[in-house]
């Protein structure tokens, strides 16, 4: 068993799909836990799904609720102490980043991981979201709120 699972989520974004999985498979590393779950899109992602399906440890194609069932289904299926959420569109910062991580992994004493977020706009232009050395509840509360927005 890994100690990591990459959960990717998709619906009807074939392209940012494609771009998240390659990013996966690049990395020097690959020792981790890959599903994918997907609501039973209609513009070829479940084609793609198919064709690249020996890559994933899991993966599924059905319709659902919406992105936060599709978390928990993804959720469902990681046999991993740790999680990374990395959605349709999303990529790794670069191929060598888990294998920065990934031994590091064992010895944090904390539940959660987390590091800075390198956003590239449809603009080209982009920036670091730094996260503070130290979570606390509103942090967390404002991120939540922020997220909820979005959906």
């Amino acid at each position: 068993m890994s100690i990591l699972s990459i959960i990717t989520i998709n619906y009807n974004d074939k392209v940012g799909l494609e771009r998240t999985v390659n990013s996966v498979q690049e990395q020097t590393v690959q020792d981790f836990e890959y599903i994918i779950i997907d609501g039973g899109s209609n513009d070829g992602s479940k084609d793609f799904l198919n064709r690249s399906k020996d890559y994933f440890d899991y993966f599924i194609s059905e319709p659902d609720t919406g992105v936060y069932e599709a978390m928990n289904k993804g959720i469902k299926q990681a046999n991993s102490e740790y999680l990374l959420f990395l959605n349709s569109g999303d990529t790794l910062y670069d191929k060598n980043i888990l294998s920065k991580v990934l031994p590091n992994l064992k010895s944090y004493q904390s539940q959660i991981v987390y590091g800075d977020l390198y956003m590239i706009c449809e603009d080209k232009t982009n920036f670091i979201n730094s996260y503070p050395k130290k979570l606390n509840f509103n942090f967390l509360k404002k991120v939540l709120s922020d997220i909820h927005q979005l959906s």
